[in-house]
């Protein structure tokens, strides 16, 4: 028996409950203990996918630059492996990394990869995902259009295969390009399906996000007293992920007269 095989997929497995669990930086720390194991275990598809977690819980923690190094390291390391489906995952992963830093370009180019070998080996989870992103990418460079396109034909693909954490992504990212597009009533609709699903699977990071779109839009149809609540619960959620998301629901609140002060 190889113990190092066994102890590295411990350690993966501990990473991803402190990840669910929302203790970003501890299952940063097993990761990186699994990361050491897992490269002398003789698995190096086990490898891969510690590198991926690495990277999923760094950016977690907003150490973005950081995040982009793990996933960057993960991708090469899924290609001179040959493991087509920890490239899409990771393509899609670094995606959603560059959407959040408003590198659209660079987004929609990983998103696009990720979508493409999701469609040829049958990863469906991937394949919403990526379809969500790319829909992102889009927005963020201003073809709403389009981007509604690809977010309802993820949702689509959510449905159909029964994946409710990729249909919160879907459906939380449509809300905001429907917002854009001043389809406020169809926006709000969505954010409000992502928050009750998100609750049903307490998934503390699609509430939060859900919280926020009900509350941008709700600003835009101007009811800021709903939005004020709203930005609270999306607080709340955030500051005790620790994620930087947080300043700017601070700032949303404070432009409303109210708020906490910076930390």
């Amino acid at each position: 028996m190889n113990d190092h095989l066994s102890l590295y997929r411990v350690l993966n497995n501990l990473g991803n409950v402190y990840e669910h669990l929302r203790r970003h930086e501890e299952a940063r720390e097993v990761f990186e203990r699994a990361l050491r194991v897992a490269r002398i275990s003789g698995d190096p598809i086990g490898e891969g996918s510690v590198l991926l977690n690495l990277g999923i819980a760094t950016r977690s923690l907003g150490e973005y630059e950081k995040a982009n190094d793990h996933l960057d390291r993960a991708l090469r390391h899924a290609q001179r492996q040959h493991d087509r489906i920890n490239e899409a995952r990771v393509s899609e992963n670094l995606g959603l990394l560059h959407n959040l830093l408003d590198h659209y370009d660079v987004a929609l180019a990983y998103e696009q990869r990720a979508l493409a070998i999701a469609v040829e080996i049958g990863e469906r989870t991937v394949e919403a995902d990526a379809l969500t992103g790319l829909g992102t990418a889009l927005a963020i460079g201003g073809d709403l259009r389009r981007a509604e396109t690809h977010q309802r034909r993820a949702l689509t693909v959510a449905l159909t295969t029964g994946n409710q954490a990729s249909e919160v992504y879907a459906r939380q990212e449509l809300g905001t390009t429907l917002r854009r597009q001043g389809d406020f009533t169809q926006a709000l609709s969505q954010h409000q399906r992502a928050l009750s699903l998100s609750l049903d699977l307490m998934d503390h990071p699609g509430q939060a996000a859900a919280h926020d779109g009900v509350a941008q839009t709700r600003i835009a149809m101007g009811e800021p007293d709903s939005a004020r609540a709203h930005w609270h619960e999306a607080l709340d959620l955030y500051e005790e992920m620790g994620t930087p998301r947080a300043t700017n629901v601070r700032i949303a609140l404070q432009t409303l007269g109210e708020g906490r002060e910076m930390p």
